[in-house]
């Protein structure tokens, strides 16, 4: 499982979002299963429109620390292989 950890909102735009898809379009294209974690939800319906799972964490963007807990037990549950972040805050 790769998990890509990107942001999309009315203030910072898409281009973190359709940077990491472009990326788990590829990736599926070779078997590879992808799934979409964010802050919010302003990204989840561009993202499973490309037919990606989405994972919303209900944090703060602006403060990725603050999430590290939640984000770090869901991949975990995930048995997530890889993470890809694309992240100012990061």
């Amino acid at each position: 499982m790769i998990v890509f950890r990107a942001e999309a909102t009315p203030v910072i735009g898409s281009g973190h979002v359709m940077r990491c898809l472009s990326i788990a379009q590829a990736l599926r294209a070779r078997g590879a299963a992808c799934l979409f974690v964010a802050a919010g939800s302003d990204a989840k319906e561009l993202v499973e429109a490309r037919g990606f799972p989405y994972h919303t964490l209900h944090s703060d963007p602006e403060n990725p620390e603050e999430e590290l807990p939640a984000f770090c037990s869901f991949l975990q549950r995930q048995h997530a292989d890889w993470v890809i972040v694309d992240s100012y805050s990061v």
